[in-house]
């Protein structure tokens, strides 16, 4: 990819293909590190500051909010990369894009497509530990919901942030091989750009002026023209 506009249209294409795939995903992982942080404060309130310790004002309100958390991460899911329709319809309407301005030939094209397809596929991974935990959720606050009414259904608010620790462990490692494969899949698309680069500049260094004026071409090993153009 020897033209520098186009090296800026393919990033561009690459963060809006992210944006599109991966914004719902954010959200749910927003989303996700809210209820567990919020989870986590009731239970210290209801263990440390009540007395004697209750937990069933806020546990029927919770197991509502796990149930809105599944459906969250069901939304994510299909409008996110994780699910191929969607994913390759993005991608293929973005690089459409390029075609029609003509900044792209045919085979950056297809090579673009398989890049993006696969960093959209590595970021998608990153939601299924999200996803899961979403679901866990949903159980153990469901399940719990018999002994909500006791006022003293501790285990909820003791489970719910040790799965949430193994869960965001697992989302972490994901995200840290969708990060490495988005730098091998574009770090030689850098390369190549620079290569044209220097092709481009090696065309223009074998120009010179003819003794008429006129700019010709000369073979590389031929100091002859160089010397005459640079007096």
């Amino acid at each position: 990819m020897a033209d520098y506009r186009a090296f800026l249209q393919v990033q561009a294409v690459r963060r809006r293909v992210q944006t599109r795939l991966h914004g719902a995903g954010n959200y749910l992982t927003a989303h996700v590190f809210i209820f567990v942080a919020v989870v986590l404060l009731l239970g210290i309130i209801g263990q440390l500051v009540m007395n004697p310790p209750t937990f069933s004002g806020f546990g029927y309100g919770m197991a509502v909010w796990s149930v809105l958390l599944v459906v969250h991460g069901l939304v994510a899911w299909t409008r996110g990369g994780a699910y191929a329709g969607r994913r390759s319809a993005v991608i293929e309407e973005e690089i459409a894009r390029l075609l029609e301005n003509d900044d792209l030939s045919t085979a950056e094209a297809f090579d673009l497509h398989e890049r993006l397809e696969r960093v959209a596929l590595s970021r998608a991974k990153t939601l299924l530990p999200i996803s899961f935990l979403t679901m866990f959720c949903a159980m153990i606050w469901m399940l719990g919901l018999p002994v909500l009414a006791s006022g003293a259904a501790r285990l909820p608010y003791q489970i719910t942030p040790m799965i949430a620790l193994i869960f965001i462990f697992w989302w972490m490692i994901a995200l840290w091989f969708a990060e490495r494969q988005e730098k091998r899949s574009f770090s030689d698309a850098r390369a190549n750009f620079s290569a044209g680069a220097d092709d481009e500049k090696r065309k223009f260094d074998q120009l010179a002026l003819s003794d008429d004026g006129e700019l010709v071409a000369y073979d590389a090993d031929d100091e002859q023209p160089r010397q005459r153009m640079e007096r």
